[in-house]
């Protein structure tokens, strides 16, 4: 956390405070609180918190000196989602395919009706078959 404090020089945490000093009635909202909303929508954003992101990129839409940045930063977030979910899908049918042609089964095989069906496959010819051994 330091590192992100350092790399935006610590701007997050004061634009939070303000946020967190309207939000519970302890200061009045200024003319610029819609840019500590931009700033911080960007911010999470980035560090992928796309829910705290949302929620300030909503509050920049209230606000005609943010709204375009706004709508934008929602386009944003629901791409981010999309590609997010997109991509785990992604990653976890290449696992379960990758696991099964391990297993010597093809992803086609496996409905729940032949799942306990596990088609064996020959050895290869210089490995003697269970039917050749001899004891």
């Amino acid at each position: 956390s330091s590192g992100i404090n350092a790399e935006y020089g610590g701007a997050v945490r004061w634009y939070s405070k303000y946020v967190e000093l309207v939000d519970t009635g302890e200061v009045d909202a200024g003319e610029d609180i819609c840019f500590a909303y931009r700033y911080l929508a960007h911010y999470h954003l980035r560090n992928d918190r796309l829910s705290e992101a949302d929620v300030f990129a909503h509050k920049c839409c209230e606000f005609k000196e943010t709204k375009n940045d706004g709508k934008a930063l929602v386009r944003q977030i629901a791409a981010h989602r999309n590609t997010g979910a997109f991509q785990q899908r992604s990653k976890s049918n290449v696992s379960r395919v990758n696991v099964l042609q391990m297993a010597g089964m093809s992803p086609s095989n496996t409905s729940s009706s032949s799942s306990n069906k596990r088609s064996r496959t020959p050895p290869p010819p210089d490995t003697p078959s269970d039917n050749d051994m001899s004891f």
